[in-house]
């Protein structure tokens, strides 16, 4: 029973350092005033039929196409699908024809307000490993622009990553604004497991691996007394 103890003291401890070392993701800032106006801050933003991604799709709006949500009590009106919400818009006022559908659904994390000034950032999941240029496509081909990220800025890979691919579609911050565009693929560092959690993990079982061979050979050492 004092083995037991000591072991879940030992686990506890333990548990409330990798607690601490966890990453915290944070929610971006919304204005109190909302408006029904926003604009697709992607390269571009599909309108589906339901709330979620298996459903029909009714119109693809591109980068900084405006777009009108649909509100109840100055809050847009919403439904969740998993970790996902979609706002919902009516087609009509969207300039969206379609027969079959009065409404449609636009994921919110490709759409932001529109106002004079940037009201949520990207929420960042990779950086830079080396100063590097930010590219635009054109067509097939991928052209420079005059955009140069330094090493260790901050991006957001909003289409995941694939390591095979010669380019990777970003989102990064310029000038208080959220821009867009691709970076080859070897200046990218995705952010992964963290280190120190890592660390953590093979800490703990080494020390468990202690703990329980000291228990053995003791246990074992009694019985040889016996």
């Amino acid at each position: 029973m004092i083995y037991m103890k000591k072991i879940l003291l030992v686990l506890s401890f333990f548990c409330l350092v990798l607690t601490f070392f966890m990453p915290t993701n944070f929610a971006c800032a919304q204005e109190d005033n909302t408006s029904s106006n926003y604009i697709v801050t992607a390269d571009y933003a599909i309108v589906f039929s339901e709330a979620n991604f298996a459903s029909g799709k009714l119109a693809t709006l591109s980068h900084k196409h405006d777009v009108k949500i649909l509100l109840e009590d100055n809050s847009p009106v919403c439904e969740k699908y998993g970790e996902f919400v979609f706002y919902k818009l009516d087609l009509q006022e969207n300039d969206i024809q379609n027969s079959d559908f009065q409404f449609g659904y636009i994921l919110s994390d490709l759409i932001v307000e529109k106002t004079a000034e940037i009201v949520a950032y990207p929420n960042f999941n990779a950086s830079t490993n080396q100063e590097c240029v930010v590219f635009a496509l054109r067509g097939q081909e991928y052209v420079e622009t005059n955009n140069v990220l330094p090493q260790n800025t901050k991006i957001f890979l909003y289409r995941g990553f694939n390591k095979k691919l010669n380019y990777t579609a970003i989102c990064f911050v310029a000038n208080d604004s959220v821009e867009y565009g691709y970076l080859k693929t070897d200046c990218i560092n995705p952010n992964g497991i963290n280190p120190v959690l890592i660390t953590c993990v093979v800490l703990i079982v080494a020390i468990l691996g202690i703990i329980f061979a000291w228990i053995f050979m003791k246990n074992k050492r009694v019985k040889i007394k016996k």
